[in-house]
């Protein structure tokens, strides 16, 4: 599994999620579940991983995902 993109934006990841199951890329969402803390905030950032196979795919997806919508999500990362 590779990281595909780091956020503490839970609708960016479920957004994400469901743009690459919709074209068949399995999705696995590190720290999904430890990442909100006491009800405010989220300490631990959001990984969403796809396998090695399925990465270029995806990353290709996520890039042009975000320019079509134009989308300002805050802070995140998208790994090379």
């Amino acid at each position: 599994m590779l990281e595909l993109l780091k956020t503490d934006n839970p609708i960016l990841v479920s957004w994400l999620r469901s743009i690459l199951q919709d074209i068949g890329i399995e999705v696995v969402i590190f720290d999904e579940f430890t990442s909100f803390l006491g009800g405010l905030s989220y300490a631990i950032p959001f990984r969403v991983m796809v396998s090695s196979e399925d990465f270029y795919l995806a990353h290709v997806t996520l890039e042009n995902a975000m320019t079509e919508v134009e989308m300002d999500v805050g802070d995140y990362e998208i790994s090379e």
